[in-house]
């Protein structure tokens, strides 16, 4: 029997595509209804999918979800879902909504955003978490451009999903630049474009290689190319490595089954 719950994901989901949640390190939860996801869990990366799961694939049940085996993303959930099924106020929802409609002024829209950069990720609640969301969601005002550094790259995964406008400082070192774009990528919605690189390059970063798997940004062929130098790995470095792998179902040539 097939079940549909939502996913609170942390990284974006490749739509059609089944992840084995078993070997996540998150174990998560996917929820029944979008009302059961509890507040005091709500992350500053959230991004919501509906997904269906086969009950055969199910190893521990709660009131409110289950944990799977695998998943497959069906669908995006907007945000405006969330909001009218989450367990808020009534005010709130009337804050949240007035921002995703754009019937609150735009000074008002852009002072959430701007004072939410300024407090920084780990510095705000909850409720200002949801506004920060609410602010990139809408559409009818364009928000400035955000120029990424050392202080406010966390921001880069939602700038990127909900396709704002950033630009990477350019005063940073390349190892810096590096280092957000990786973090960007959390949010980017696209999937298996990078191939054809140069496999001891992508090696020589061992954690955006992992980022790259992680995130389902390498083609198969890619992949299978990162597999033939996994020898200049080290035991850690191959254990993540496989993780992750079998996490995005990536498929492993025959070969390497060791």
């Amino acid at each position: 029997m097939l079940i549909e719950c939502y996913l609170f994901s942390e990284i974006t989901q490749q739509i059609g595509h089944t992840y084995y949640s078993g070997l996540n390190h998150y174990h998560r939860i996917l929820y029944f209804n979008l009302c059961d996801y509890p507040q005091d869990r709500l992350s500053f990366r959230m991004f919501i999918y509906k997904v269906k799961v086969d009950s055969n694939d199910v190893y521990n049940l709660f009131q409110t979800g289950v944990r799977v085996v695998k998943y497959q993303i069906v669908e995006e959930v907007p945000l405006s879902d969330f909001i009218k099924e989450a367990e808020l106020s009534k005010k709130t929802k009337s804050e949240l909504t007035s921002i995703l409609n754009g019937t609150m002024s735009e000074d008002k829209i852009l002072n959430i955003y701007e004072y939410s950069i300024k407090k920084g990720a780990f510095n705000l609640t909850k409720l200002q978490i949801l506004r920060l969301h609410a602010v990139l969601a809408q559409t009818k005002y364009d928000l400035p451009t955000l120029i990424a550094n050392s202080q406010n790259f966390r921001f880069l995964p939602l700038i990127e999903y909900y396709g704002k406008n950033y630009e990477i400082a350019p005063n940073l070192t390349p190892y810096a630049k590096n280092f957000l774009i990786h973090e960007a990528m959390r949010g980017v919605k696209r999937f298996e474009y990078i191939e054809n690189k140069d496999t001891e390059e992508l090696v020589k970063d061992s954690s955006g290689l992992l980022d790259f798997v992680r995130c389902r940004k390498l083609t198969q062929a890619q992949f299978e190319e990162i597999c033939q130098v996994i020898p200049k790995l080290n035991y850690r470095e191959v254990k993540d490595l496989i993780h992750y792998s079998l996490y995005a179902n990536y498929e492993i040539p025959q070969e390497y089954y060791k």
